[in-house]
C-alpha cells in the first residue's frame, strides 16, 4: 500500500512540470509544490511538501 502511494504522489507532482518542460514556452510565475520526503509513522505514512510561491 505504501508503494502505491508513494508511486500516486510522485506522478501526480511530476506530470505538471513535465507538460510544461515540453511545451517551450515561458510559464508565468505560480505557485509550485513539490514531494519533500514521504515516512513509515506507525500505521500511517507522512509525506511532506515543500510549497514555494511565484506570484
Amino acid at each position: 500500500m505504501f508503494v502505491i502511494l508513494r508511486f500516486l504522489a510522485v506522478a501526480f507532482l511530476v506530470a505538471p512540470t513535465v507538460a510544461s518542460a515540453q511545451s517551450g514556452e515561458v510559464a508565468p510565475p505560480r505557485l509550485s509544490l513539490e514531494l519533500n520526503t514521504v515516512q513509515d509513522v506507525e500505521d500511517a505514512c507522512r509525506f511532506t511538501f515543500l510549497a514555494n510561491n511565484g506570484t
